[in-house]
């Protein structure tokens, strides 16, 4: 297995915590970021966004934050159950560019 013990995994799972939150604080629109579209195409779903970093604690700098939206025809359970199916997962290999999509590790976190 690539998480050999209870500690690696804890920490996988604060790191992956960490991860989400910095993740959906960078996408999260506010009243000071502005998103641009790399395109002016209205088929091309790429935006970004910049802004200063000023956490204490981390490095400080600029955040690029790159967004893409795809739209499946599914419910949102439907691509929940989707991608929690690592027998169905291999239907998103078309999303990846041609890469195979392969689990890692597995953490049980809850019931889900």
């Amino acid at each position: 297995p690539v998480i050999r013990t209870p500690e690696a995994r804890t920490n996988m799972m604060k790191l992956s915590q960490r991860m989400i939150t910095a993740f959906c604080a960078n996408i999260s629109a506010s009243g000071s970021q502005s998103w641009t579209a790399l395109s002016d195409s209205t088929d091309d779903t790429v935006r970004i966004t910049t802004r200063k970093n000023t956490e204490p604690g981390q490095p400080s700098g600029v955040i690029l934050t790159a967004v893409s939206t795809s739209w499946l025809p599914f419910s949102h359970q439907q691509v929940f159950e989707l991608l929690a199916d690592e027998q169905q997962r291999c239907q998103l290999e078309i999303l990846s560019n041609g890469g195979s999509l392969h689990e890692v590790a597995h953490i049980a976190n809850g019931s889900h």
